[in-house]
């Protein structure tokens, strides 16, 4: 199935509100206050010096007929507030902590005396938050630090918030090497989280996971709204996650850091597994890197660079089925002696149009003649059992191994961040996130079959993220802010041994059409008591949705303007979003699998099966009913039929159409693609007709600041 979704997305939202004047920054924070006398009357004209403490940069400012003043799109920081005023003691404040789409509230009631006295004033937090409604957690950079963290996976502590809970559905680790993890907010589906990346989109939307989970070292906080969503998040349904990335100071500042997690040998024996005598798997992680800021001008430009290194061995221990030696020759008498319902019956025997009055096999045992050679190339792809789980079933979860999933990352960010004047600071980043995962199956890399913890296979994913933002201050009472963002998410996953024709080469035909997209060995998924027998790579045995190709494509544009009118302050904005999307996924092995079933009499097989096509005596010889993973191409063109085996039997029969000479989706047809149609997106049109309009209004009584003694 190809899937290529070109949108244009465009959102206006209009906001108004009362003070605080600076209005919900997805990048920048705000500080914001009033000036009063002894007497409380209001101060005009006051001059306001709010100060980076970590860049030096300084913004000036004078307070209005109100005595009201008002500093937005600051970078999340330590602040110092300075207030002047003719005659009046000089009041600064202790330093106040500015965080993404938060207003820091600081008043100050001035003195009359000597304006060479100053006077420290200590901000303290309101018990009430009266400047917005949404409900929202942050957490900062010392916090994130401190929190235990195995795996040092970032997003995951989105898990610590009130009602927020893990969903019981995950994706394949292929497909989300980055760890994403899915999770339920207030009841909504996953889908609708939201992921901001520097105030730029950060989520694949076919998927709902982020594309960039950032490192720990390279954020100076998270904040995670639930409710109440400001205008300009207003495709979001369920949680807002926004990630604002670290700059870089006056003071050159850094990090190193290496956790290594490892079962040594003597925890290997002492935690063996006492059923099959394995040793614990061994486990290995070790995640190094660090992180580096500073100044390259003074007080104007800044940068800051962080990297993460992933090199893991996630070993597991795996306990599955596989035929017995008595199997293998046709001698299925220990079923039968477990369970009366395992009795096979001879196909050629009883009516042939009813299937009325077959015949049990003696013993259980399908006669050498009637066993096909391709069943038995494939068995050749079993090991042998290596252990008894079960009294009186040998044939139950007989073989246990240790193995082990490879995996490997590399992530690395850098901002820099420009203070041109007072009146204009401009930011930018770019982030890059790479990973591989390969693991073999329980019976080898080309055979395939169980995965040693979630997957099995081949994968590469490559994420990108850029981010630019510029703010300027075109009057005292008139802010733009701009933003342009761009991310890639990309993944190719393939089965191991790619490029070969394992099906082809055991005799079984319209499995291995070619030597790229259907190689491998293909999905052989049989029933068996208690378990299946499962060879070759799918999303169901092993979690390789393979072969896979995505590849996704979002800009982002952003303008805001916030105007001040005395208390209130008025916002408007739009969101511009142009999206390409690629994704060829495969589930059952580029759509072709053979899968057994023990079912009824009306569905028994769907595929080769050990004697499925034997088991009732009613069933016409030469049907066999259902094939749920053989089905036509969703590009709906007939191709010709190709024959399916019943692999036991030494008999074929032509059980669905299938598509014998796939068009290459992953290749030859992109060219194509783009040739046929520059002015439309393949199989879906673009839509210019989405516009949607958000408007709000808030009002307050009376001024919530509170008294100061």
């Amino acid at each position: 199935m190809q899937l290529r979704v070109c949108p244009l997305c465009v959102t206006v939202g209009l906001l108004s509100c009362t003070i605080p004047k600076a209005g919900a920054q997805q990048v920048f924070g705000s500080i914001f206050g009033n000036v009063t006398d002894a007497k409380a009357g209001v101060v005009p004209n006051a001059k306001v010096i709010i100060t980076d403490l970590g860049k030096g940069a300084a913004f000036e400012l004078t307070t209005d007929a109100s005595g009201n003043y008002s500093k937005g799109q600051l970078i999340p920081d330590d602040y110092r507030v300075t207030i002047r005023a003719t005659g009046i003691q000089e009041i600064v404040s202790t330093p106040l902590q500015v965080r993404v789409d938060e207003a820091i509230r600081f008043d100050a009631r001035l003195v009359v005396g000597d304006i060479t006295t100053e006077v420290e004033v200590s901000a303290a937090a309101p018990l009430l938050q009266s400047d917005r409604a949404d409900v929202a957690q942050t957490f900062s950079a010392i916090e994130i630090n401190d929190f235990p963290n195995i795996g040092r996976n970032l997003q995951a502590m989105e898990l610590l918030n009130p009602g927020t809970a893990k969903a019981g559905f995950q994706h394949a680790s292929d497909e989300n090497p980055q760890g994403s993890v899915q999770m339920v907010i207030n009841g909504q589906f996953f889908s609708a989280m939201g992921y901001e990346l520097d105030g730029t989109t950060n989520q694949d939307p076919i998927l709902g996971i982020i594309v960039i989970n950032p490192n720990i070292d390279s954020v100076s906080e998270v904040k995670q709204a639930n409710q109440n969503f400001d205008a300009e998040f207003s495709y979001v349904g369920g949680g807002l996650a926004s990630y604002s990335t670290r700059s870089g100071t006056n003071q050159i500042h850094g990090d190193a850091f290496e956790y290594l997690q490892l079962n040594t040998p003597g925890f290997t024996t002492f935690a063996a597994n006492p059923f099959v005598g394995l040793p614990a798997a061994e486990y290995r992680q070790n995640q190094f890197g660090g992180s580096i800021g500073g100044p390259i001008i003074k007080d104007k430009l800044f940068f800051f660079g962080d990297a993460q290194l992933n090199r893991q061995s996630q070993g597991a221990s795996l306990l599955t089925s596989v035929p017995t030696a008595l199997n293998r020759r046709g001698n299925f008498s220990d079923w039968l002696a477990n369970n009366s319902n395992y009795q096979i019956y001879d196909p050629h025997s009883g009516d042939p149009a009813t299937g009325i009055g077959r015949s049990p096999y003696r013993n259980n045992t399908i006669p050498a003649s009637q066993l096909s050679p391709q069943a038995q190339e494939l068995l050749k792809n079993f090991p042998l059992p290596n252990t008894h789980q079960i009294a009186g079933q040998p044939f139950v979860e007989n073989y246990a191994l240790n193995g082990a999933l490879a995996i490997t990352g590399n992530a690395w960010d850098t901002r820099e961040d420009y203070y041109l004047n007072k009146n204009n600071t401009i930011f930018g980043r770019y982030s890059y996130q790479g990973f591989t995962l390969q693991g073999p199956g329980a019976f080898g890399l080309l055979a395939g079959g169980p995965a040693f913890g979630t997957y099995a296979g081949d994968a590469v994913a490559l994420n990108q993220s850029v981010a630019v933002g510029w703010a300027t201050s075109l009057s005292p009472t008139l802010i733009n802010e701009f933003r342009f963002g761009w991310m890639k998410y990309h993944v190719f996953d393939i089965p191991n041994g790619y490029g070969t024709d394992p099906a082809t080469k055991a005799g079984i035909p319209g499995l291995n059409l070619d030597k790229t997209y259907t190689s491998g060995m293909p999905f052989f998924d049989i029933s068996a008591p208690n378990s299946a027998y499962q060879l070759g790579y799918a999303l169901g045995v092993n979690g390789c949705n393979c072969p896979l190709t995505q590849t996704e494509k979002q800009i982002q544009f952003v303008d805001n303007v916030s105007i001040s009118r005395g208390k209130h302050n008025l916002k408007f904005g739009a969101d511009l979003r142009y999206a390409q999307n690629l994704r060829v996924p495969s589930g059952l092995h580029r759509w072709r699998a053979i899968i057994c079933r023990w079912g009824d009499r009306q569905r028994t097989c769907a595929g080769p099966g050990p004697h499925a096509r034997y088991r009732t005596r009613h069933l016409p010889a030469g049907r066999c009913d259902d094939v749920p993973a053989l089905r036509e191409r969703q590009d709906n063109r007939v191709r010709k039929p190709a024959p399916l085996l019943l692999v036991w039997a030494g008999h074929m029969a032509s059980l669905a159409e299938v598509d014998a000479h796939p068009r290459h989706a992953l290749g030859n047809d992109l060219p194509r693609i783009r040739e046929r149609r520059r002015k439309r997106c393949d199989i879906q049109p673009e839509q210019w007709a989405d516009v949607r309009v958000r408007r709000g209004w808030s009002f307050t009584a009376r001024d919530p600041s509170p008294e100061l003694a």
